[in-house]
C-alpha cells in the first residue's frame, strides 16, 4: 500500500476532451436515428476510433480485417467490423449490428425460448469468426501478414437497445453460442465512463 500512494500521487488523469465529448453525443444521436445502418455505425466509429478504445480499453482497433481461410473451401472471407488488440497483445472480435431489433429477440415457448432468426443470424456470424480463429493455419497467416494474433478472441456482438433485451436472455444466448452481447445504451455507457474519468 505504502508503494501504491506516491503511485497515485504522481498519476496524472488524462484531460477532459470536448471534442470527444461532442463525438460521443454524435454517435448517440446517430444509434438512435431510425435510418441507422451498421455502414453508418461502422464508418463513424472508424472515423472517431477514441469511442471504440474508451469502451474496450484498447489502443489498436484493426477495422474491417479481411479474414482469408488458408485452405480449400467455398465459403466466403470473413471480414468482423473490428479487432481490438488488448493488453496481452491478443485481438478480440467486436461486431456492430442495427440498434434497432425488427421484433423480439427472444422467440418460442417459456420452456423452450431461442434466439430470433434475427439475432441467431448474427450470431451465426459470430460463430463463423470463432471457426476461423480456431484454426492454427489461419492464425499462423494473420499474424505473418497483418501482424495480429488472435487465439481463442472474445466475440462482442453489439445490437439493440437495453429495453429489447432482458440481461437473463443474454447470459442464455452466451452460453449456448460464446458470444458476449452489449446493447448500444451499455456500449456507450462503457465510453462515457472512462470519458468522465477525464478531468
Amino acid at each position: 500500500l505504502r508503494d501504491l500512494v506516491p503511485f497515485l500521487l504522481r498519476y496524472e488523469v488524462p484531460r477532459y476532451d470536448v471534442d470527444l465529448h461532442r463525438a460521443l453525443n454524435a454517435f448517440i444521436e446517430l444509434v438512435h436515428a431510425a435510418d441507422a445502418t451498421e455502414p453508418k455505425i461502422t464508418r463513424y466509429l472508424k472515423e472517431n476510433p477514441e469511442i471504440l478504445q474508451l469502451a474496450f480499453g484498447c489502443h489498436e482497433l484493426n477495422a474491417e480485417t479481411d479474414l482469408e481461410w488458408q485452405y480449400e473451401t467455398d465459403r466466403e472471407d470473413l471480414r468482423p467490423d473490428f479487432m481490438p488488440v488488448k493488453m496481452d497483445g491478443f485481438a478480440d472480435i467486436v461486431e456492430f449490428k442495427l440498434p434497432w431489433l425488427k421484433g423480439k429477440p427472444v422467440v418460442g415457448p417459456a420452456t423452450r425460448t431461442k434466439p430470433s432468426a434475427e439475432v441467431d443470424t448474427a450470431l451465426a456470424q459470430i460463430d463463423e469468426y470463432e471457426e476461423w480463429c480456431a484454426q492454427d493455419v489461419n492464425r499462423r497467416w494473420l499474424e505473418e501478414e497483418k501482424g495480429i494474433r488472435v487465439h481463442a478472441p472474445m466475440t462482442y456482438l453489439v445490437i439493440g437497445h437495453r429495453n429489447e433485451f432482458t440481461a437473463e436472455d443474454r447470459q442464455r444466448f452466451r452460453k449456448r453460442r460464446n458470444a458476449i452481447i452489449v446493447t448500444y445504451d451499455e456500449f456507450v455507457e462503457m465510453a462515457r465512463m472512462h470519458l468522465y474519468r477525464m478531468r
